[in-house]
């Protein structure tokens, strides 16, 4: 009997295990794992297209007439600008660092713009020569820049800087009772500076819309008008006139950037 009641036991004792495997369980079920989205980045080499507003602008100082035959000088007389408008394509590499990115781009673009000019009386010259006229025209222009901002997720605020390049058509025309008496033009290829700022958003995760606004500066171009042969038979000699040409401008423009 006690062998009987002794092996029972043991029986019991062996069953229990398993017997508790199988009742319902107290403790809470293990939540789901959830990954956490990747971190937006900046990060990457990018290309789009740009369009929007420009104003080309030459402020001109005369320098007055040299040489044998001539006047003497009169003062800055004109501005010449026109509004246009302006497109093109641009390039460029982002590199983020915590909240702040860093990055260079280049663009280039065409103006649709026309001439702009202004004129003004001439006083104490010989004859009848009375007006004198300039006029300024960009039909292109480029830039390489530095960019530097601050990235709020999606968002980028940004500064850029850098150079900028475009030939500016200087014209410069003196006029005798609408006889041309002298003529003269520069439209070399000028190397200048740029600067402005922006702001950027990612609407998708390879591509972002952006507005920005750019003011260059191309320098100087000196203008040398010659005597024509009306200007001779006018009594200048051969008197040559010039002219500084001063090619500034604003951009105001929007852009779409595809990221790869």
């Amino acid at each position: 009997m006690k062998r009987t009641l002794l092996a029972s036991a043991a029986a019991l004792l062996l069953a229990a295990p398993a017997f508790a495997a199988d009742l319902p369980s107290r403790q809470p079920a293990p939540a789901p794992f959830v990954s956490a989205p990747p971190m937006f980045t900046w990060t990457g080499f990018y290309a789009g297209v740009n369009a929007g507003w420009s104003q080309n602008r030459a402020d001109i100082a005369n320098r007055g007439f040299t040489g044998t035959g001539g006047a003497g000088a009169y003062p800055s007389f004109s501005t010449a600008k026109r509004h246009s408008f302006i497109g093109g394509f641009q390039a460029g590499y982002n590199q983020q660092f915590g909240n702040f990115v860093a990055g260079v781009e280049a663009d280039i673009n065409w103006l649709g713009n026309r001439r702009g000019s202004g004129s003004a009386a001439i006083a104490g010259l010989p004859g009848a020569v009375t007006t004198v006229s300039a006029s300024s025209r960009l039909d292109w222009l480029g830039t390489v820049r530095g960019r530097a901002g601050f990235a709020f997720d999606r968002v980028l605020i940004y500064g850029t800087a850098g150079f900028a390049f475009g030939a500016p058509d200087n014209r410069l025309m003196i006029s005798n009772a609408a006889t041309m008496t002298h003529t003269g033009s520069n439209n070399k290829t000028k190397v200048g500076w740029t600067v402005g700022g922006g702001l950027e958003y990612a609407v998708l995760d390879n591509v972002s819309l952006r507005g920005e606004y750019l003011y260059y500066d191309l320098g100087r171009s000196n203008v040398t008008a010659n005597p024509t042969a009306a200007g001779t038979a006018a009594g200048l000699g051969g008197a040559s006139n010039t002219a500084r040409f001063e090619n500034t401008g604003h951009i105001a423009r929007i852009g779409l950037n595809y990221r790869f």
